[in-house]
């Protein structure tokens, strides 16, 4: 793998360490909000055993949490999804959605322990490493947070080093709904 985690890891915890969250209203209501659909996020983590808030946040990411999206991408249910992952689906529920997603994304191939700093790691993985491939902290971990400064694909495959995500980041969410 052209990232591993053992070498991003002191990246991760440095980050971690000196991180301020900046929108922390946003965050609150956001960990308020998925933390009421815990238990709809339990059957994935319990197929995968990729922790529910990571679910949880990718979710919102992806989706605004939205139950009738695909986790892979945010695109309805019920049809082939259209962008990457291009082909998958249709699914008859959310979470058979969401294990595909999962499993696609080989978001359970885990060569570590979950912590924060794999945490990280697998949702860069998840979103890809192409901001970090710009010289940026990406905004899908890092938004609402003294880490992100910009930079965003604003579609697949085209990037913008001047878009400010508006999204909050899966980082900031994860670490006030308690990680793991």
């Amino acid at each position: 793998m052209l990232h591993p985690f053992q070498q991003l890891r002191p990246e991760y915890e440095h980050l971690l360490s000196i991180m301020k969250v900046t929108r922390a209203a946003e965050v609150e209501g956001i960990a308020r909000k998925l933390l009421r659909f815990k238990p709809r996020y339990a059957p994935g983590s319990a197929a995968t055993g990729v922790p529910i808030v990571i679910i949880a946040t990718l979710h919102q990411r992806e989706s605004s949490a939205d139950f009738s999206t695909y986790l892979g991408n945010g695109e309805p249910l019920n049809r082939v999804t259209r962008l990457v992952p291009k082909g998958r689906g249709p699914f008859p529920t959310w979470e058979a959605g969401a294990i595909d997603g999962i499993h696609y994304d080989h978001l359970d191939d885990n060569s570590a322990p979950w912590s924060m700093p794999y945490a990280c790691f697998k949702g860069e993985v998840w979103n890809g490493f192409g901001p970090r491939n710009h010289g940026r902290h990406t905004g899908y971990l890092w938004g609402g947070t003294s880490i992100y400064d910009g930079g965003k694909y604003v579609r697949d495959g085209v990037w913008d080093p001047n878009f400010k995500d508006p999204q909050i980041g899966i980082v900031p969410v994860i670490l006030r709904m308690g990680m793991i």
